[in-house]
């Protein structure tokens, strides 16, 4: 899915990646969804936190069989 993608990813290439827009992306950004560093106004997201933010193990399956972050589930 992220071969054809470089080790630092910008937030429009998150956007492309994901199959977002790019407000979408700057969210998971701002709301630290992803991993990333912020270097003067850039943003440098590493191609493994996009694969970490991914991860199936992150999610456990709701009763309607969407995808739910396990970190949401227990804030409800």
């Amino acid at each position: 899915m992220l071969e054809n993608y470089p080790d630092i990813l910008t937030p429009r290439q998150l956007a492309e990646a994901l199959g977002i827009g790019r407000n979408a992306a700057y969210e998971l950004l701002k709301n630290d969804s992803i991993q990333h560093r912020r270097v003067g106004n850039r943003y440098l997201i590493p191609k493994q936190s996009v694969i970490d933010f991914l991860r199936p193990e992150m999610y456990n399956e709701s009763c309607n069989g969407g995808a739910v972050p396990v970190q949401e589930r227990r804030n409800e």
